[in-house]
């Protein structure tokens, strides 16, 4: 009987040491699969994180300000695009006062003709998946050339009476306006 009794025994501590090799490889293994969803959803995090998918446009103005004068070109303002494709571009208000707009690219370029308060612009340029916008403020202010010219302004007038010339007193060469006898 004492040896039935040591079976059992040996026996019961050989389950028990089973139970619990069992629970240690299932705990180790639910540990492991812990450990390996946590990885595998930290390394999902850092590759997402590593790249980022453009969807639309991405527009730079060259400047955001011009400040302009009257009858001198401005240095044309441009778009540089690091997104998605652009089918046109459009601005908002209309461009007025000798400034154009070019829709397939988006440049302003022009001489301005008068003086104006500052312009707000917004150029939007559209694509297949989306759209960007930029904006530039345009400021005119008055210059020093004479529009209708080209040439720097200058004051003149004109003497409205008549003067009594003889062809004697016909062109003398004298350059300081006297004539009369006095040249």
């Amino acid at each position: 009987m004492k040896n039935t009794l040591n079976t059992l025994n040996t026996l019961n501590t050989l389950n028990t040491l089973n139970t619990l090799n069992t629970l240690n490889t299932l705990n180790t293994l639910n540990t492991l699969n812990k450990l390996t969803k946590l990885l595998s959803v930290a390394i999902f995090s850092v590759s997402l994180n590593a790249f980022s998918v453009v969807l639309g446009p991405l527009i730079t103005i060259s400047t955001n300000h011009v400040s302009a004068t009257a009858g001198i070109a401005i240095t044309p303002i441009t778009i540089s695009n690091r997104g998605d494709s652009i089918s046109h571009y459009s601005i908002y208000p209309a461009i007025r006062n000798g400034l154009s707009f070019n829709k397939k690219t988006g440049d302003i370029s022009g001489v301005p003709i008068v003086a104006s308060d500052p312009v707000i612009y917004t150029v939007t340029a559209t694509g297949r998946r989306g759209h960007d916008t930029a904006t530039v403020v345009i400021t005119v202010g008055v210059g020093t050339t004479n529009l209708a010219l080209g040439k720097p302004a200058t004051e003149s007038s004109t003497y409205p009476y008549s003067i009594p010339v003889a062809a004697s007193y016909a062109v003398d060469g004298n350059t300081n306006g006297e004539f009369l006898n006095s040249s």
